[in-house]
Formats: structure tokens, C-alpha cells, sequence
């Protein structure tokens, strides 16, 4: 993924290094759920309810087609921002 390639440019102290393998990693992670979510988020006619799972942090309904994985992608490169301040 784009953020993965970005990541990978980076070079710093190993705490720094820490922070970018997990967000690398949970950059993975987020794009495979969507992947593997392709059936009922990459159709013309896809539901709100389904797209609000993959992208909304306050949805409701559920978080089981990415927004669990979009949550800790983000908190990842929140952490990794503040290390490399």
C-alpha cells in the first residue's frame, strides 16, 4: 500500500523503527480486511450499512468490514508521529 511504501523510506532509533513496523503492519492488515471485503464493498450497489462498517469509527451497526482495522491504523501513525517529533 502507499502508506506501507512511506514507511519503508523512513530511518530513525529503534523505538522509531518499532513504531513504523506497527504501522506497516496495521496498514496490512486494514487493506486485507478491505480485500476480503470486496464482495459487498467494491459493488456498484453497495449498502450504506456496509460501507458505514468499513469506514465510519461511529458507526453503530457494526464495525466488521474495516473499521476496527482503520482504528488501530490510525492510533499507529498517531503514535508513530509523536516519536518522530
Amino acid at each position: 500500500t502507499l502508506i506501507t511504501q512511506k514507511l519503508s523510506k523512513l530511518n530513525g532509533s529503534e523505538g522509531l523503527k518499532e513504531k513504523i513496523a506497527a504501522a506497516k503492519k496495521c496498514s496490512e492488515e486494514f487493506s486485507t480486511k478491505l480485500k476480503d471485503n470486496h464482495a459487498q464493498l467494491g459493488i456498484q450497489g453497495v449498502t450504506d450499512e456496509n460501507a458505514k462498517k468499513a469506514i465510519l469509527k461511529a458507526n453503530a451497526a457494526g464495525k466488521d468490514k474495516g473499521v476496527e482495522e482503520l482504528e488501530k491504523l490510525s492510533g499507529s501513525l498517531e503514535s508513530l508521529s509523536k516519536a518522530a517529533k
